[in-house]
């Protein structure tokens, strides 16, 4: 699912063609539901578009926010973490039950070091394939990733964990909020401030409802 839809995104950036973002995220869905329409029901297959939806939605807007308060370069670091975190917040809870008020913060420290790790593994492979007395360097990519490891596990207890929280019919009031706050949607000023305002409204009210009242 990934390559097919980072396979799109950088087919249509190299040709140049006049498509948007959501466009070529609705083809690999199309492509992807062809080759196995199940695919729909798996929780992977609904994390993996609702996450791409959220980044193409929400990455500019929130960097447009945030540059208002730091750096621009700091603030198109975070944004992608910061869409990606609102965008499958529902969905994580739903599915599993609970979700870490702080994996934006885990995600912007981890994902680099991730990055690196896998940079040497490559590193680490070519060498020994050029000779097996470089064997040693396969160790450093390992000592790494253990580090994270034990240090993922040792913070993990001082998250605040956000559980016990149903969201159900209130995803629909959530996402239609995350969707029409952007510039995607073309409303007037008055019309979408209206329109934010009921989702609020109703996005709270349903919470309630299955929460406390069910």
């Amino acid at each position: 699912r990934a390559f097919i839809i980072l396979a799109i995104f950088s087919l249509s950036d190299t040709l140049s063609f006049k498509g948007d973002r959501l466009s070529s995220l609705a083809l690999s869905l199309i492509i992807v539901l062809n080759i196995n329409p199940y695919y729909m029901f798996e929780v992977g297959f609904v994390l993996s578009y609702v996450t791409y939806l959220a980044l193409v939605l929400l990455t500019t807007p929130i960097k447009e926010k945030l540059v208002k308060i730091m750096p621009i370069k700091i603030a198109e670091f975070m944004s992608p973490f910061i869409s990606a975190y609102l965008g499958s917040l529902p969905i994580v809870i739903t599915y599993f039950g609970y979700a870490s008020a702080f994996a934006t913060l885990f995600n912007m420290l981890i994902v680099p070091v991730i990055s690196v790790v896998f940079i040497l593994n490559f590193i680490a492979v070519i060498a020994f394939l050029i000779t097996p007395l470089f064997a040693f360097v396969c160790v450093l990519p390992n000592i790494i990733f253990s580090a994270l490891s034990w240090f993922i596990s040792s913070i993990n207890y001082l998250a605040f964990i956000i559980q016990g929280v149903v969201f159900k019919w209130a995803m629909v009031p959530y996402y239609a909020f995350l969707v029409f706050s952007t510039k995607e949607v073309n409303l007037s000023k008055n019309l979408r401030k209206i329109i934010l305002n009921i989702t609020i409204i109703a996005f709270f009210l349903c919470l309630f409802v299955v929460n406390v009242i069910n």
